[in-house]
């Protein structure tokens, strides 16, 4: 037996004698006032009834509703249908609830006749290229605010989002001291780019206490970087992403926590708020930010070193010096043959 939300009293013997009763259903938030005899002989204390949510205690204390055997929320007959949010990479976070998803994919239970609300949120530079709900395609639904409403859900739901570059390129932002590291998720030429200059970490060199820093002009997508140049924002064009380098620095493509040692490892960051350009152990946790790099270096080639810095020197490969170790041998054909191969 069902009572709408807007019935507001219910009268005398409305349901006397209803002696097979065992479910009644009254949408009403507000329990409806009720003659005496309304449910005589109806045996009540036998029967399920069933209230919003949020009317449980109310229905529990007001008579005759709370002489029912049980008192049950409707919600708890509504079917569970499954969501499965899949996101195609590191270019955006999609939010459900407290959950946030980024390259990967998540199941949530989802209460028939809910409205599920998705929060679409880019990271900068980039934008919503495609939603797909049962592979239908939604995306012209995402309002100003990157919310995606999924009204009135009847069955399970397999939810797919897809994120792409907004232009056709990337920024950057030098500080005041002229350095800065950084890494992207797509691949740049900086070759026409003005007053910047993009280097890998080539080479270290433990006994000096030191790395080279070779620059790069076309750069793969995920590559760490240290930029040096004037202080400003800055517009890296994109390009195809065949260029193969060899690089010591590990971009950063999702905030990190980076500890003081891992796996044999120390690793290294180049603190933007120093004044002068040191990669500089880390001496406790630090969060590094997506769009950054860190150096590891193997612990026990470090372990020298009194300041835990590393200084940075400039290799010139247009004289011959591509390891930046100073000297022009057969180890600098080997590290270039090593970076035209990947290694």
């Amino acid at each position: 037996m069902s009572i709408p939300g807007s019935v507001t009293s219910i009268g005398a013997n409305a349901f006397a004698n209803c002696q097979e009763l065992r479910d009644v259903y009254c949408y009403g938030e507000i329990p409806p006032s009720v003659y005496s005899n309304a449910f005589e002989k109806s045996y009540i204390e036998y029967a399920t009834l069933h209230v919003p949510e949020e009317s449980l205690d109310a229905y529990k204390n007001t008579s005759p509703w709370s002489g029912f055997g049980t008192i049950v929320s409707v919600e708890d007959n509504k079917k569970n249908y499954q969501m499965v949010v899949s996101v195609s990479d590191l270019r955006s976070i999609v939010t459900y609830g407290e959950t946030s998803i980024t390259n990967g994919r998540e199941t949530f239970d989802v209460k028939e006749g809910s409205d599920v609300v998705l929060m679409l949120t880019p990271r900068e530079g980039y934008k919503v290229k495609s939603v797909k709900v049962n592979s239908v395609e939604k995306v012209t639904e995402v309002n100003g605010e990157g919310e995606l409403t999924i009204a009135n859900v009847e069955d399970n739901l397999s939810v797919g989002v897809e994120f792409e570059c907004a232009g056709d390129y990337m920024t950057t932002t030098i500080g005041s001291n002229g350095f800065a590291t950084f890494c992207s998720m797509e691949a740049l030429d900086f070759s026409e780019v003005e007053d910047v200059k993009a280097y890998i970490v080539s080479a270290f060199q433990p006994k000096k206490g030191e790395v080279t820093l070779t620059r790069v002009f076309e750069v793969p997508a995920g590559m760490g970087l240290v930029l040096i140049g004037k202080e400003g924002e800055y517009e890296i064009p994109l390009c195809t992403g065949e260029a193969m380098v060899s690089n010591l620095l590990v971009g950063i493509n999702e905030n990190t926590t980076l500890k003081a040692t891992e796996n044999d490892r120390t690793n290294f960051i180049l603190p933007e708020d120093q004044g002068d350009a040191a990669f500089c152990a880390v001496t406790d946790e630090v969060e590094l930010p997506f769009g950054k790099a860190y150096l590891p270096l193997p612990t026990e080639s470090v372990a020298h070193l009194e300041d835990g810095k590393l200084t940075l020197h400039l290799a010139d490969p247009s004289l011959g010096d591509v390891d930046g170790d100073g000297y022009v041998n057969i180890s600098d054909v080997t590290t270039l043959v090593n970076i035209i191969l990947g290694k």
